[in-house]
């Protein structure tokens, strides 16, 4: 399994959550072989969902994080580095709070883990 830090989390102009990892790979493309509306956005250089419909930007997020990892084996991070990008009142603490609520992810202290 590799390793990366999320430099941002934010939501695109069209309203899909995007998660960028620090690390950039061919290989991330295949992720749509997962059929879980998820996608690797070659020129964002992010993992993007499909329009959300029912589901909240933390809920996508925690989605997007697990397909990576199950999917293509990639573990991605936040660190206290990592951008928040959203107009949504409380996006950031929300995101951070998901990301806990996941199963074996870790805040990281300082960036590393380059994949």
């Amino acid at each position: 399994m590799n390793t990366t830090s999320i430099v941002k989390v934010g939501v695109l102009d069209d309203g899909r959550i995007a998660v960028f990892p620090e690390t950039k790979h061919p290989d991330y493309q295949y992720v749509y072989r997962e059929a879980a509306g998820v996608y690797w956005d070659q020129d964002k250089g992010c993992f993007v969902s499909t329009s959300p419909k029912e589901w909240a930007p933390h809920q996508w997020y925690q989605h997007i994080i697990q397909i990576v990892k199950t999917g293509i084996g990639l573990q991605m991070l936040l660190t206290p580095q990592t951008k928040y990008e959203s107009s949504a009142l409380g996006f950031e603490d929300s995101i951070k709070l998901a990301d806990k609520e996941m199963p074996n992810q870790t805040l990281h202290p300082t960036p590393f883990g380059r994949g």
